[in-house]
């Protein structure tokens, strides 16, 4: 072999150890990365069962306490809001931030002091969690106390520091949104925050209502209601665009203000969905002036109207289950649950928007309930309107022997149709 042929050689090996060496480090970070994931998912579901040992083995297996969930809240939130303070306290010992808050700021604090354990709240107050924290709209752990009313919460966060003249985005304290509160729970509460300091504005400002300002008698035979979110500041508002030249009016600055107004006006809406509760703004007639919406939590909620002239509000339904509008917006069908599987539903009836009635369209048989997760459905969803008067929905035939591990099984699904009457 001449000195040209033994460089090419050595080139050559040295080429494949490279290639090896990278192959070889490829492979064990793909199994690191899969491992990973398998431990954060066995630790999801520990914590989720309120298993502490099976916690504890997932966290030594390399799971991450700092770990997210769908929703951008970690995995110390989810035992928190279960009130599991055993495992809130060894995931802390291993290192899981009191502080790590979702995109929207809202704290762990914050989404348990208005129904969650004392217990726990007072181990995140003695962790160094931020008790004067502030979520997108202003609103401190303290308010949220307040939406249930909760005077043992809200000692200790004043203890701890919390700041009861604190102003949300619209200017107001906590206690003044409880102005013209009611029962012993909430008087309480009033007297704490009073007896801490807590002060009312001498005059508090004038409620503007700009819709009333500067829409006059729309119809929207003439408007159509769109939501928008400009890319500047990332606020999804809720217009009106006319039908034949394009002008935009605004009718919220931002649409979580309807979620709030309704629990300013409807007090005895559920304080879970005053502080969690996500706005369905489906329901956009092509007449009259009102539009339609689901407060909803979970699987299902109030169904309400907002009158796009004055934004007077009113609700149409006290509750409703996967809620689905007709194209034309002016009624709906939703699902209701009868000695059956919770959350699921046996039973399609109809809501007319525009006179607020209500019709049972069909009950299923005994072991049938509407299926969310068809593979046939697209996007998942258990009602679709094929046109103004038909829907397509899914039934399950509940497996006795599987129970529910055969949702996505075709043998246990079949597609129907339904005519649905006018209003």
């Amino acid at each position: 072999m001449n000195q040209k042929q033994k460089r090419f050689t050595i080139i050559g090996l040295v080429v494949l150890i490279l290639i090896g060496g990278i192959g070889t480090g490829f492979y064990f970070y793909s199994k690191n990365q899969t491992q990973w994931i398998i431990n954060n998912d066995n630790l999801l579901r520990a914590v989720g069962d309120g298993n502490l040992k099976e916690t504890q083995e997932a966290i030594r297996a390399g799971a991450d306490v700092n770990m997210r969930r769908a929703d951008d809240s970690t995995i110390l939130s989810l035992a928190a809001e279960q009130g599991n303070l055993d495992i809130v306290k060894e995931l802390i010992k291993d290192g899981a931030d009191v502080n790590g808050s979702p995109s929207d700021g809202q704290t762990i604090l914050m989404r348990i002091a208005d129904l969650g354990s004392l217990e726990v709240v007072k181990e995140l107050i003695k962790d160094g969690i931020n008790v004067n924290a502030k979520d997108d709209f202003g609103l401190t752990a303290l308010a949220s106390a307040s939406m249930n009313c909760r005077a043992d919460v809200a000692k200790e966060l004043i203890s701890a520091g919390a700041d009861v003249n604190a102003k949300d985005n619209k200017g107001k304290t906590v206690l003044e949104s409880l102005s013209g509160a009611t029962g012993d729970a909430c008087l309480e509460f009033i007297n704490i925050l009073k007896t801490a300091g807590a002060k009312l504005n001498k005059q508090l400002p004038k409620k503007e209502n700009p819709a009333t300002n500067q829409i006059k008698k729309l119809s929207l035979e003439d408007w159509k209601v769109e939501n928008t979110t400009p890319t500047d500041d990332n606020t999804e508002k809720l217009v009106l665009i006319n039908r034949l030249n394009g002008e935009e009016k605004v009718i919220f600055d931002h649409v979580s203000d309807i979620r709030k107004a309704i629990c300013e006006k409807f007090t005895d809406t559920v304080p879970l969905l005053c502080s969690r509760g996500v706005l369905g703004i489906t329901g956009y007639p092509n007449k009259g002036s009102e539009i339609y919406f689901t407060l909803a939590y979970e699987y299902g909620g109030p169904i309400f109207a907002v009158d796009i002239n004055t934004r007077e509000i009113r609700k149409i339904k006290e509750d409703s289950m996967r809620l689905s509008f007709a194209p034309t917006g002016d009624k709906a069908v939703y699902a209701e649950s009868v000695n059956q599987i919770r959350d699921f539903g046996n039973i399609i009836s109809l809501v007319c928007l525009n006179n607020d009635t209500t019709k049972q369209l069909i009950v299923l048989k005994n072991g049938e309930i509407l299926n969310k997760f068809p593979p046939e459905l697209e996007d998942g969803v258990d009602i679709k309107w094929l046109s103004e008067n038909e829907i397509q929905y899914n039934v399950y035939t509940i497996n006795p022997e599987q129970k529910l591990d055969t949702f996505l099984d075709n043998n246990f699904n079949r597609i129907e149709k339904l005519v649905v009457p006018d209003c």
